[in-house]
């Protein structure tokens, strides 16, 4: 056996070593509460929140990201503490609360209607022979609807992240998912914010 090869095999048995928990879900407790957005609403703005999340991985609604061996072979999946839906909504609600919206409590209809679509959050390796790039994407479709102008708008927000790693651990997937989540999240509430001050002043 040449020198070469006998390398890469010690290569590819401690990269397995260290990588034994690609076997076992990991599950994601942290919130997404994020810093405010730098965009403030300037009048009070009351508004309504609807949030619909679409599984990435239709067979595993709840999977939130893969984890993968040193062959690249799916093994396990990361998951959020509650469903993803919720947890998306509640991350989304606080970063329009922090904005300064105010959740509507009336039912006189003039609220700000706020949909989101979350059409994607999603982290997984792709597998290199020494490395491994980790990819986060986060995808917002948004409608935003002033009853009171009758007008609507929409637009989509992407929030992306990526770094290349020797080792995959699970801290290191979350760190990448959250951060896509973030930049997606911060973009939106700031650009909302903006069009709300626009379309109610």
């Amino acid at each position: 056996m040449s020198l070469k090869t006998r390398s890469c095999i010690v290569g590819l048995f401690f990269l397995f070593a260290l990588n034994g928990c690609a076997f076992t879900d990991y599950t994601i407790s942290q919130r997404g509460r994020f810093q405010a957005s730098p965009t403030q609403i300037i009048k009070p703005t009351a508004f309504t929140l609807s949030v619909s999340y679409i599984p990435t991985l239709p067979s595993q609604p709840n999977a939130v990201g893969v984890k993968k061996n040193g062959y690249g072979w799916e093994t396990a999946s990361l998951n959020f503490d509650t469903d993803p839906q919720s947890w998306m909504r509640e991350s989304i609600e606080d970063a329009l609360t922090k904005s300064g919206f105010v959740k509507e409590q009336s039912s006189k209809g003039d609220a700000v209607d706020i949909n989101v679509v979350v059409s994607q959050v999603f982290v997984e390796p792709g597998v290199g022979f020494w490395s491994a790039d980790l990819a986060s994407i986060s995808a917002f479709e948004v409608t935003v609807t002033f009853p009171k102008k009758g007008k609507s708008f929409k637009r989509k927000f992407v929030g992306k992240s990526s770094e290349s790693a020797m080792i995959w651990t699970d801290g290191r997937m979350e760190g990448s998912l959250i951060e896509s989540i973030r930049h997606c999240v911060l973009e939106f509430a700031q650009e909302t914010t903006a069009l709300a001050n626009k379309e109610t002043r």
